[in-house]
């Protein structure tokens, strides 16, 4: 699986929260194991005034973390 899938999910959790698109916010994305095709992918999320935290878990494992901060925070 490409980047982009996890830049998708990123995306997507950031659409949910209209207020981010005023602001200046920073990406952080670590992929810390492979999603293949056909992996059964969980979604977890933490939001804080701030930003959020973002993990991406096959099989119970995380494989893609991401932290998105406003800048300046």
């Amino acid at each position: 699986m490409s980047t982009v899938a996890p830049s998708e999910a990123v995306e997507e959790a950031l659409a949910r929260r209209p207020e981010v698109r005023d602001q200046p916010y920073r990406a952080i994305v670590e992929h810390v194991g492979p999603i293949l095709a056909g992996d059964t992918v969980t979604m977890r999320q933490e939001s804080s005034d701030s930003g959020l935290f973002l993990q991406l878990d096959v099989a119970g494992a995380a494989r893609t973390l991401a932290s998105v901060a406003r800048m300046g925070a």
